[in-house]
């Protein structure tokens, strides 16, 4: 699978992004997995490899207190 640099800057950043929130909401990334119902091995990789699947992104941002929008994007919608 090729990837174009602006996809992999954006996965970068959602990855950054995912990792800032949970810390912001104090949880262990054990809690957050948990939570998310994954094993806590496979949420690690969505802080450092590859990013949240889609499925978890609404229930994710819901646990850490973030819009979908600031999520993905690193902005609040106006």
């Amino acid at each position: 699978m090729v990837r174009t640099r602006e996809e992999h800057t954006f996965n970068e950043e959602l990855r950054r992004r995912t990792r800032e929130l949970r810390e912001g909401r104090e949880l262990q990334q054990q809690q957050i997995a948990d939570l998310l119902g994954v094993d806590v091995e496979t949420y690690k990789k969505y802080e450092t490899r590859t990013p949240l699947p889609r499925y978890l992104i609404p229930r994710f941002a819901r646990l850490v207190g973030a819009s979908i929008s600031f999520l993905m994007t690193g902005y609040e919608e106006k």
